[in-house]
């Protein structure tokens, strides 16, 4: 599995039922990051190589399968699985409204009249840029929760370039390719 992701091709990510909230982040972030809830670890692997994604997982025996390319996360902090993931392939944490935090659909920019639709009018009347999912139709804008996920970026991202100037410290998550 390569290390860095080539400019243009981004790293496809299947996370497992332990990582339903990183796999979510990722979504936040841009990533294509679908997420595998309920399912058992060989339709897991056989969906990770099916589909050429990235399996996320917190189990080590299933991040060593040879026919996948998997990431063990050991960390139960999210920014620094966030950071760990980021990385492994040399990319840096972003927000933008990429992705559907719910389905993984893609988003598309949409009138505040379409919005209205959906929405009621006092949010409507306060925010101008709104985004449909392509998939599930969910409607997203930028609220008071954006500030929130922008301090999270920063956080990844100071985790980010605390590891490029200091590699082995301030780390306790821990990236495995398979069969290492």
């Amino acid at each position: 599995m390569s290390t860095r992701a080539e400019p243009g091709c981004e790293p496809r990510f299947l996370a497992d039922r332990m990582l339903g909230r990183l796999a979510r982040w990722l979504r936040i972030m841009g990533f294509d990051a679908a997420y595998a809830s309920d399912v058992h670890d060989s339709e897991i692997a056989a969906r990770a190589e099916k589909e050429s994604r990235v399996l996320l997982t917190r189990d080590r025996e299933l991040s060593m399968r040879r026919n996948i390319s998997a990431i063990y996360v050991e960390s139960d902090i999210l920014e620094e699985q966030l950071a760990d993931v980021l990385a492994h392939f040399g990319l840096k944490a972003h927000a933008e409204p990429v992705r559907c935090t719910e389905c993984n659909g893609i988003l598309t920019a949409v009138s505040a009249a379409e919005a209205s639709a959906v929405l009621c009018y006092e949010i409507v009347s306060r925010f101008q840029l709104f985004y449909r999912c392509s998939a599930c139709h969910k409607i997203y804008w930028r609220g008071s929760h954006w500030l929130r996920i922008n301090d999270t970026v920063d956080r990844v991202n100071s985790l980010l370039a605390s590891r490029e100037h200091h590699p082995k410290s301030g780390r306790n998550g821990k990236v495995d390719e398979p069969g290492n």
